[in-house]
């Protein structure tokens, strides 16, 4: 049976002749999931009504997604939905299913429950973790240098190095009085950059997934950090730098639940204008049930949403608009009694004015502000193509492991008897690879590492282009560490701690470097050995259902071990399959 089931409905699929792919993850640069071709099939009024199709000639408004289980007789994978039009008669769409239709994976690195930071000042906070790594700290605070910084910002005096520290204190901003003129000295940045794998660790454990596998028992990786452009910024104001609301100023039972409230209360009588900045990212077990911004008893903004970045204006233009503003919010806790715990690590609330120009440094930040507008799965696909990874979601563990060890671990399924009386072979020693990141560029055919792939024809080259920038070492003001270079959006560098008192980056550990030559040598020769020397074999059979055709399995037919690349299969009977078959033969 082929089915797509739903809390409140099901629709039998077994009489459609709908064709499904699988595809192996070893050979794709994108996460696989399995999926159909497009379909349109009649359904039964019945079913339009549970679908909420409205049973007229113009029906325009109906759901477009429906999420649930997808049944291939013995087998039962998460499933999606997507119609693409119902005509009052006919039903079109495709299905995606199996566990990369995950929600985390189009979840925004930024909504990520990252904590907020409280700090009594954040300098002395970087100088406590900056000789300390992953796993103890998820961040950290590496000098990196900018020459062109000053060129994009009001940061005329920026000295070219972030998070610049002399080896006993870090480089203060001031600003000075210079013949009747006020001068803003903004010498310094101090921001964290995160580590690759804290990212991972929040984003899975927020899935409620463990992980493991080659990527993270590797040490090296545990030194990589992402260097995201972005940077921690509190410009001075009359105004507190920040606030968090920690316990209630009111408890109260309201049936079964606990129902807390918050207010703050600030006095404005300063001429600017001002900027708010909201932050809550508070756990599912919390409700906001009010979040209110208020200026002289005049709401200005207000809203119900738990997870929030919101930038709110303020502006404050001549005494009469002087008084108060306040900071309010509801929150619920259901099923409980006991009073709501400090809910300072879950929201933080920063002031700026926003004419104002001296970096005094925020001591309250999340890592949410330094990460860009890119989703979990954007980030772990920069991950899979730069470093040839395996990343393989069963169940509730992610197992993330190298492909160049994976595929020599393989085991192969006899299939002799599957064997069709014709075939397509192809050999793939025409072919030919160009592996590059945003620096450097090799290419690679079945003899290895070559000059030059000029006389192969375009079709039968294929280019790896990780979009990685593995930030350089350089110098400046005596100091040598990693430059960003403007215009990518993927910079990695090597942290390992202080360097002769100093926080900074290192071209290499242990002989282990991320140069394009030995990203090759360590996770890409073999593989690629394998690809420009194996043979492509296509065929087309049919099979009894309960035959074991998985893209993790290798195969041996045709007198040779193949690695299943990609399968496509539709029932053309209540107990047969009709399938088509790509592998690369291996060995």
């Amino acid at each position: 049976m082929i089915a797509f089931i739903t809390d409140d409905w099901q629709l039998d699929l077994t009489s459609h002749k709908l064709t499904f792919i699988e595809e192996s993850s070893l050979f794709y640069n994108y996460f696989v999931s399995g999926y159909s071709l497009p379909f349109s099939i009649k359904i039964s009024d019945e079913l339009a009504l549970e679908l909420g199709f409205i049973d007229e000639d113009n029906i325009t408004d109906y759901k477009t997604r429906y999420e649930g289980f997808l049944q291939q007789d013995g087998n039962f994978s998460v499933a999606i939905l997507e119609l693409d039009q119902y005509d009052g008669e006919r039903l079109s769409g495709s299905f995606v299913y199996g566990n990369q239709t995950l929600p985390i994976l189009d979840t925004k690195l930024s909504d990520l429950p990252w904590p907020v930071i409280s700090t009594d000042n954040i300098e002395n906070h970087a100088k406590s973790i900056i000789n300390k790594g992953f796993p103890e700290v998820g961040y950290n605070f590496p000098m990196i240098i900018d020459t062109e910084f000053d060129q994009n910002t009001n940061y005329e005096k920026f000295e070219g190095i972030f998070n610049s520290f002399d080896g006993t204190n870090y480089v203060r901003n001031n600003k000075t009085i210079e013949d009747g003129e006020e001068i803003i000295y903004n010498r310094n940045v101090i921001t964290p950059y995160p580590y690759i794998q804290e990212i991972l660790k929040v984003g899975f454990e927020h899935a409620g997934l463990s992980y493991a596998g080659d990527f993270f028992s590797d040490p090296i990786n545990s030194k990589l950090i992402w260097d995201t452009g972005m940077f921690l910024e509190q410009t001075f104001s009359p105004l507190p730098p920040s606030f968090r609301f920690q316990l209630a100023n009111l408890n109260t039972q309201v049936g079964n639940n606990v129902v807390s409230t918050y207010k703050k209360t600030l006095n404005i009588n300063t001429v600017g204008s001002y900027t708010i900045k909201a932050y809550l990212n508070f756990p599912s077990h919390i409700k906001v049930e009010n979040f209110k911004i208020v200026m002289k008893g005049k709401t200005i903004y207000t809203n119900t949403i738990g997870r929030l970045d919101k930038l709110i204006s303020l502006n404050i233009e001549e005494i009469t608009d002087y008084g108060l503003l306040e900071l309010q919010m509801s929150l619920v806790r259901f099923n409980v009694t006991d009073s709501i715990e400090d809910i300072s690590p879950y929201h933080n609330f920063t002031f700026w004015a926003n004419d104002g120009r001296l970096n005094v440094f925020p001591d309250s930040f999340s890592i949410a502000d330094v990460l860009p507008d890119m989703t979990f799965s954007a980030f772990l696909n920069k991950l899979k193509n730069w470093l040839n990874l395996d990343i393989d979601f069963k169940h509730d563990t992610v197992t993330i492991d190298y492909v160049e060890e994976k595929f020599v671990e393989t085991s192969f399924r006899d299939e002799s008897h599957l064997e069709a009386e014709k075939y397509i072979k192809k050999s793939n020693q025409n072919k030919a690879y160009v592996l590059k990141d945003s620096r450097e560029t090799i290419h690679i055919n079945k003899d290895g590492v070559v000059s030059d792939i000029a006389a192969y024809k375009d079709e039968n080259v294929n280019t790896i282009d990780t979009g990685v920038d593995i930030m350089k070492i350089e110098k400046k003001n005596s100091v040598f560490t990693a430059r960003r270079r403007e215009g990518s959006d993927f910079r990695i560098l090597l942290y390992d701690g202080l360097k002769n008192g100093l926080p900074v980056t290192v071209s290499a550990i242990n002989e282990i470097d991320f140069s394009i030559e030995n990203v090759y040598e360590r996770l890409w020769k073999n593989w690629l050995r394998f690809r420009v020397t194996s043979e492509t074999i296509k065929d087309k059979f049919s099979c009894d259902i309960y035959e074991n055709l998985t893209t993790e399995l290798g195969r041996y037919k045709y007198n040779k071990t193949q690695l299943v690349k990609k399968i496509s299969k539709r029932r053309v009977k209540e107990n047969t399959w009709e399938v088509q078959i790509e592998s690369e033969t291996f060995g």
